[in-house]
């Protein structure tokens, strides 16, 4: 993911978008690209998960309205292939990946990063009041409203009343009894401002808003379109004060006398210092010094109708100008697809296949009418990822159709050169658009020239097993076609995301084709033309010898010149930062924080003080855990500080012995060192997922506080990341000593340089 310097999202919240499904709204693009050959000067955004390049006028900018939609037809089509999409809505079209996103349903709000579900454990009532425990921290605070579902007696939403711990909260109610199941998720927030609704005293900023604002002391709030630069698009710790007002400390440069429009809806929502839950964004940035738009669709929840957990996701499209095109024809550009969490409980897109069509029926496929006509349970079907163009022939002269009921295969034959090659999508349709006997098809082998040759599932034809010639006559003169680029066109969604709340999503976790950064994708196009596509393995491709097979497409082989996974790569939550401080150390798996025990000890080669960190087990299938840092140079010591923490002094030129258990067998394991953030070497795991070495810290890494990381994969290959901070001095000198202190930090002792003899002149 792409974020601000400070940990927060690019651009500021689409507020025409705020609380809405299936609905699109365009924007006006930082600089006109070039995609397929034609010049599109804006951007139309979906809240499913895509974006429409359009040359339709822009109907909303952050600063005017705040309700227009519109200016793309594409909100709702979110059942089909990207090719499909294109073709049916008529408009091009760029997919991140549509998991369905609602931006009207409720989330798992907590205030960390870690996706729990929201499980109740025992729910009491005594008329009076209910107490609720949940089966993890719940992050909830006073006056937080809750949707509880899944009970006999309790369901409804309600407003905490108090939080005796931070797995139990109570709200009002006269119900009475006891239940042990169902679910708990709290509701984010968003809203306008009453009139006067932020003003400032000098040191505190008090918030009015138009309708009780559901948030507590602790929690986050951001702002957007209020027009006041010193809070517009930042986030601030309140205190809650009142059913309708908030507090936070002043900012600099807060002048509320700048306040216009402060009664418009979605001027302020509910954030966690991070980001607007459950919002998308529209912001430009450079990359590189090349500019860049940015969209981002952060903590959304899926469509609660077949995914009642709301799980979330976090996604993000960045669209990088190249140096090569113009205002005129479109730029060159980049596309990067971003992914920080992506989670789905209904395994949503369902890929084609040879039995089943893009785009044929798919509303109204039935149980009934599934295995026995090569079809599949009607699992709602989603977007991919990557992008396709749309355009239509209005030549076609005969067909022929063979080969029914299982499959079709038709042959059309064409006035003029169709441009067409093999895979690409065509829809068969008359001059009104209506789909002609259904024949909608990717082209196969034997298309060239003036032949197309398709292969479509006969249980959607009228067609026998007896071969049917003619001549294309009355409206049926249309072929709709796309040319697209789809990153896992045979993949079910499930496949690639997490559905379980437990673990690492598989998108997340992985490299897709960006060597150094976890979850990105990148491809461009130069002059109209797709470059750099590649279907990636994401690190997970069984092998044999140095023969793989890809999983989402098993019919194409790879070569690789090794059978292990990629190296991990430096990991800290929200990328390089927070710093981890000296004496304390973090653990990450898939991007979940697993706790650590530290304890002093010594390496029994060495005799050299180390820590060693460990974990019995964390929920995740990486099993137990352990590893050990220390350094091999005379200075090189654990000390204790006064809050008990072990701090692990090192020097500059130093060893650092690193070891431990609990990696993929035979993966490749790299430790890291930042500040600047360098590798400073790699260990290659034994057979049982062990290892042990020693690396050098760098001669002109700067004396202070940095962070040593390692990182490798879990036998699930699932990342793993521990990083410990730990402090680094100058190297010793030559020709010095270092006296070592129980409980103290050592003391170098250097020879005394001996006096200079007088020299008196005779």
């Amino acid at each position: 993911m792409r974020y601000r310097a400070d940990g927060t999202m690019i651009g500021s919240v689409v507020r025409s978008l705020v609380g809405l499904d299936d609905v699109v709204t365009t924007y006006p693009g930082l600089f006109p690209i070039n995609f397929f050959g034609t010049k599109y000067d804006n951007m139309c955004l979906s809240v499913n998960g895509g974006i429409f390049p359009t040359n339709a006028a822009a109907v909303v900018t952050d600063a005017t309205s705040t309700t227009a939609t519109g200016g793309c037809s594409g909100g709702g089509a979110y059942d089909d292939s990207v090719a499909y999409s294109a073709i049916d809505t008529q408009e091009p079209f760029i997919a991140v990946l549509a998991t369905d996103h609602n931006l009207s349903k409720d989330v798992a709000v907590t205030p960390s990063w870690e996706i729990h579900d929201p499980k109740i454990t025992s729910i009491v009532g005594d008329g009076t009041t209910v107490t609720v425990t949940m089966a993890n921290a719940h992050g909830y605070t006073v006056g937080s409203e809750v949707v509880i579902a899944g009970t006999t007696a309790f369901n409804g939403t309600r407003e905490v009343a108090s939080v005796p711990s931070s797995t139990t909260f109570t709200y009002a109610n006269a119900t009475v009894g006891t239940e042990s199941a169902g679910t708990a998720r709290r509701i984010r927030v968003y809203g306008s401002l009453a009139v006067g609704g932020v003003t400032g005293d000098g040191t505190t900023v008090t918030v009015t808003t138009a309708a009780a604002h559901k948030l507590g002391t602790g929690d986050y709030i951001t702002f957007a379109g209020t027009g006041i630069t010193a809070i517009d698009d930042k986030h601030f710790q309140v205190t809650r004060t009142g059913a309708t007002t908030l507090t936070f400390p002043q900012p600099a440069g807060f002048n509320a006398g700048t306040a216009v429009n402060l009664t418009a809806p979605n001027k302020w929502f509910m954030s966690d210092g991070y980001g607007a839950i459950g919002q998308m964004y529209w912001g430009t940035t450079t990359i590189s010094g090349r500019d860049a738009m940015v969209l981002s669709w952060y903590r959304v929840a899926m469509h609660s109708q077949g995914n009642p957990r709301a799980r979330f996701s976090t996604l993000q499209l960045v669209f990088v100008k190249k140096a090569t095109g113009d205002n005129t024809v479109g730029w060159d550009f980049d596309v990067e697809y971003n992914y920080g969490t992506m989670t789905d409980d209904e395994d949503g897109y369902r890929a084609y296949s040879a039995t089943v069509s893009e785009g044929s029926g798919a509303g109204s496929w039935t149980a009934d009418a599934t295995l026995a006509n090569g079809g599949y349970a009607p699992a709602d079907a989603r977007w991919g990822i990557g992008w396709a163009s749309y355009r239509t022939l209005l030549d076609a002269q005969d067909y022929k159709i063979e080969n029914c009921p299982t499959q079709c295969t038709i042959t059309i034959t064409t006035a003029a050169a169709h441009g067409l090659k093999p895979g690409d999508l065509v829809r068969f349709t008359d001059v009104n658009g209506a789909p002609f006997q259904g024949h909608n098809g990717r082209t196969q082998s034997g298309t060239s020239g003036t032949t197309i040759v398709l292969k479509v599932p006969g249980r959607y034809t009228t067609y026998t097993n007896t071969a049917v010639t003619g001549l294309v006559a009355g409206g049926a003169t249309e072929l709709r076609v796309s040319d697209d680029y789809e990153i896992f066109p045979y993949t079910p969604i499930g496949d690639l995301v997490q559905q379980s709340s437990s673990s690492a999503t598989r998108m997340t976790s992985n490299h897709m084709n960006a060597p150094s950064v976890l979850g990105r994708y990148t491809f461009g196009m130069v002059g109209g033309v797709t470059t750099g596509f590649e279907r990636p393995a994401m690190g997970q491709v069984p092998c044999i010898g140095l023969q793989c097979i890809d999983l989402d497409d098993p019919a194409r082989e790879i070569l690789f010149a090794t059978t292990t996974v990629p190296p991990a790569p430096f990991l800290l939550p929200s990328g390089d930062t927070p710093r981890v401080p000296p004496g304390q150390a973090v653990m990450y798996v898939g991007g979940r924080p697993i706790d650590l025990t530290i304890v002093p000890t010594q390496d029994r080669t060495t005799r050299n003080d180390v820590l060693r960190m460990s974990s019995a087990g964390d929920g995740t299938g990486a099993g137990r855990f352990e590893m050990t840092i220390g350094g091999d140079c005379p200075t090189c010591a654990v000390t204790q500080q006064s809050n008990k923490n072990y701090v692990l002094g090192l020097e500059q030129s130093a060893g650092v012995r690193v070891g431990g258990y609990g990696f993929a067998p035979q993966s490749q394991i790299n430790v890291f060192v930042s500040s600047t953030t360098r590798l400073i070497g790699s260990f290659k795991a034994d057979g049982d997922g062990a290892f042990l070495g020693s690396v050098a810290v760098p001669s002109d890494l700067p004396t202070g506080t940095h962070t040593i990381q390692v990182s490798g994969f879990t036998t699930d290959n699932t990342i793993r990341s521990v990083s410990l901070g730990v402090s680094v001095a100058k190297a010793t000198p030559s020709g010095c000593r270092v006296v070592k202190r129980k409980g103290k930090k050592p003391v170098t002792v250097c020879p005394k340089k001996p006096a200079k003899k007088k020299v008196t002149k005779k």
